[in-house]
């Protein structure tokens, strides 16, 4: 008859492990784990203690994984997502009448979301699917203090708690009057638009950010910029050259079909985002998240200006 050996290594290591060399330091560590730095400096030397091995080389103020660090990282992604989903087929069960709350980067990302949901449902998938407008600054806060379910990010996080996965990527335009000087351009720099006046939607503050940073780099700006709430009065607004405006082309394809409205792209390579979804690493829904990240992932908006390269904006800050 065996006796089992008690192991040396506790999840709770794999995922002290993964935090940091997620985040880089002992201190960030500490702060996406909830624990104090000692904490995390004291759980590292018990763990070295109990293997004989170091998993962390100390170079002066950094730590560098050694082999043995290294083989502990890749075994716990394996082993702590097998664990999630385990957890989540164990409740698989409670799922079949579960409400996912949603929040997203940009707004106009429930157009296409709606479309994935009415497709999960004609394939028998009982799932609601519940937009959510959180009070946490960012969506990781949210998603980690338990206001929303499932995040759709504009770029990645760092936290080791949130789990990740890519969907697509989309392209933001310039949207012009057909009258307008600029609407027989192919593409514009940020050059000539500091005498535009820019609508944008008051929700989109942060993107607008990372736009202004990837055609001004140098600082400057549009002439003014104004907050709309609704996409619709923007883009009314704009076939009536009372200015420009910037949206994925997605959210504005039946205008440029029509011919009504001009679309022009931003840079020689164009501008787009890069959308991934997020939700925590222990949530016990993870089974039902992912089954909805399929049909959200057949919405991939169809990129209507195509050039081989491509410029990404930075990621939304979290």
């Amino acid at each position: 008859m065996s006796v089992m050996t008690q192991p040396r290594i506790e999840i709770r290591d794999l995922r002290l492990v993964q935090a940091i060399v997620s985040q880089g330091t002992t201190a960030a560590a500490a702060r996406a784990l909830g624990m104090t730095q000692s904490g995390v400096s004291h759980q590292l030397r018990n763990l070295e203690d109990r293997l004989g091995l170091e998993v962390f080389e100390r170079k002066g103020r950094t730590l560098a994984l050694s082999d043995a660090g290294s083989k502990m990282l890749h075994a716990g992604r394996t082993i702590l997502d097998a664990m999630a989903a385990l957890e989540s087929d164990l409740n698989s069960g409670k799922d079949a009448s579960l409400t996912l709350r949603v929040a997203t980067h940009c707004y106009t990302a429930y157009s296409w979301l709606p479309r994935a949901t009415v497709e999960m449902r004609t394939r028998g998938v009982a799932l609601q699917v519940k937009p959510v407008v959180p009070r946490s600054p960012t969506l990781d806060q949210a998603l980690l203090e338990g206001e929303i379910d499932l995040a759709l990010n504009l770029g990645a996080t760092s936290d080791a708690r949130i789990c990740q996965r890519r969907l697509f990527h989309d392209e933001l335009v310039l949207l012009t009057s057909i009258a307008h000087p600029l609407a027989s351009r192919q593409w514009v720099e940020g050059n000539d638009l500091f005498d535009e006046d820019l609508l944008m939607l008051e929700v989109a503050q942060g993107g607008a950010r990372r736009v202004q940073h990837a055609l001004f780099p140098r600082g400057g700006g549009f002439r003014s910029v104004a907050r709309l709430p609704l996409a619709e009065a923007i883009i009314e607004m704009v076939k009536a050259g009372l200015g420009v405006s910037i949206l994925p082309t997605w959210s504005i394809s039946p205008h440029i079909a029509r011919g009504d409205i001009a679309c022009i792209r931003l840079g020689k390579s164009g501008l787009v985002r890069k959308w991934v979804a997020s939700y925590r690493r222990d949530t016990r829904h993870a089974r039902s998240i992912r089954e909805l990240l399929v049909f959200v992932a057949k919405q991939a908006p169809p990129r209507l200006l195509r050039v081989p390269a491509r410029r990404e904006l930075p990621p939304a800050k979290q």
